[in-house]
């Protein structure tokens, strides 16, 4: 926010007669109305529904539908044969076959598919929407090129150098495994790489937080180092009197007050909102008193990308970066964590705003200088022009969406998927990620309970938690292929004791 201090002198603003004495609003606990960059509950961990307006995607029925390791790299192999030699190293396949093997059927797959979409689009630097090619009609598998998502480019994330994004998203994902057999070996041959494909829910989980979210969309590590990628200027923006703000005390995530402030993108169609807000514990700051010069403990940010979906992104208080906060929570979840808590709260792009900042200063205009209440009136507007100009941008995040396909969904896709796979392991998802039915896993819990841990006997009739499948998928995979034509490497295998 721009430095500013209350005049102690208590000039009046001119043209303003004398107004009464009005007391700041007091912040609330829950209100329906979340500010523009209001999030949704960060995930549990614990599988639990996504809260708000976004419930789970209702429930399919069950089908017997079932594509095996061996089928799907004899699928992907004969697909990328046909391809053009010159394409093939920038082709990757995006796999839903977990999801016919958990039992849903062929044309349940259309919401996961629809998550897939937004997902990619998200961290896509590109100006046009990406569409995954289906390999086979039963949806089980996607073809995705990689310029067309600008993932062909090099990246570093946490000090680790991968030559495209894709191997990125590989590294992050335990579920992304070197396979090896006949079609496999081709296949990796011919695709330059290790790790062709990779489950779409698994790619969700990875793609959408901590720094490998924010390399792979290229933002910068401060809030002066994004405005500066964006091309935007706020002070000229400022004296050309573009910046818009509103305040309120009714946010559903901050029990205090929180501005929000609205940008221009200089370099592209868009916008670019932020919100301003204060920890629980900060005394002796109020945006009424001070609304332009208040210090901000977090700032949560929104911005357009190049192919109108949002971009999401976490700043303390003196800008720097971060991948999650406490300062603004959901109530009933706690920490926020970018950028996976905020799409569902976002399904539609933004959400309204009542400015309560220009009436309180209007009222107690004797306690700001002539200067600061003019720079108040030009920049905290009308509730008519602030929600003009929500409907407006609001319009650039729909059209997105409609080239998405996404326009018709009640719910978000990307949270429900993400949520989905977070949540407990049963016995139809485990088998599903490790390529059987689930009859066939249930016959061989006790081969698995002696060769890999005995943990795995849970699945029978329990449940285990997402990250202690994750530390038993790989064994249990390779004890699993030992007779498959394509199977797990053997360095992978031997890596794990198997």
């Amino acid at each position: 926010m721009k430095e500013s201090t209350p005049d102690e002198t208590s000039v009046a603003a001119p043209a303003t007669g004398t107004q009464p004495r009005v007391t700041a609003p007091q912040p609330v606990q829950s209100v329906d109305k979340p500010s523009p960059a209001d999030s949704a509950a960060a995930p549990s961990g614990t599988g639990a529904a996504p809260s708000g307006s976004n419930p789970p995607a209702p429930a399919a029925q069950t089908c017997d539908n079932f594509v095996g390791f061996d089928d799907l790299y004899e699928r992907m192999q004969q697909d990328l044969s046909r391809q053009d030699a010159g394409d093939r190293v920038f082709l990757r396949y995006i796999s839903l076959a977990n999801r016919l093997n958990q039992g849903a059927c062929a044309q349940d797959l259309e919401f996961d598919r629809l998550a897939l979409v937004k997902a990619i689009n998200s961290v896509s630097t590109e100006t046009s929407i990406a569409v995954p090619q289906p390999v086979g009609s039963d949806g089980a598998l996607l073809r995705i090129d990689l310029r067309d998502l600008g993932w062909d480019a090099p990246i570093v994330v946490d000090g680790a150098a991968f030559t495209d994004k894709w191997e990125a998203l590989i590294a992050a994902s335990e579920f992304a495994v070197e396979f090896e057999g006949d079609q496999a070996d081709d296949l990796k041959q011919k695709a330059n790489t290790l790790v062709p494909v990779l489950n779409a829910d698994a790619l969700i989980d990875v793609a959408l937080k901590d720094n490998l979210y924010y390399e792979m969309l290229g933002i910068g590590a401060s809030e002066d180092e994004l405005l500066g990628q964006l091309g935007i200027d706020e002070d000229a923006q400022e004296d050309q009197g573009v910046v818009i703000r509103a305040g309120t005390s009714q946010s559903r995530l901050s029990r205090q007050p929180t501005v929000a402030e609205r940008l221009e993108l200089e370099n592209r169609e868009g916008f670019y909102w932020s919100r301003y807000d204060l920890a629980d514990s900060t005394a002796g700051q109020s945006i009424f008193a001070n609304p332009l010069g208040f210090q901000e403990d977090v700032i949560l940010t929104i911005f357009s990308l190049p192919n109108g979906l949002n971009a999401y992104v976490i700043f303390d208080g003196a800008g720097v970066r971060q991948t999650d906060t406490d300062v603004v929570v959901e109530p009933t979840e706690g920490e926020m964590e970018n950028s996976v808590s905020c799409h569902g709260c976002h399904a539609t792009g933004l959400n309204p705003i009542t400015d309560e900042v220009r009436d309180y200063v209007q009222a107690n205009s004797r306690d700001f200088n002539a200067d600061d209440f003019q720079e108040i009136q030009d920049s905290f507007l009308e509730q008519s022009e602030i929600d003009a100009t929500l409907r407006g941008d609001m319009q650039l995040y729909q059209s997105a969406l409609a080239r998405s396909g996404l326009d018709k969904l009640k719910i978000d896709p990307v949270e429900a998927v993400y949520e989905r796979f977070d949540g407990d392991v049963d016995l139809a998802v485990a088998a599903g990620d490790l390529g059987l039915t689930p009859g066939d896993l249930r016959n061989d819990l006790s081969f698995l309970s002696q060769q890999v841990d005995t943990q795995l006997s849970v699945l029978r009739s329990g449940s285990l938690l997402r990250a202690g499948f994750e530390e038993l998928y790989l064994p249990a995979l390779c004890a699993l292929s030992i007779t498959s034509e394509n199977r797990p490497s053997a360095a992978a295998c031997a890596a794990v004791g198997q």
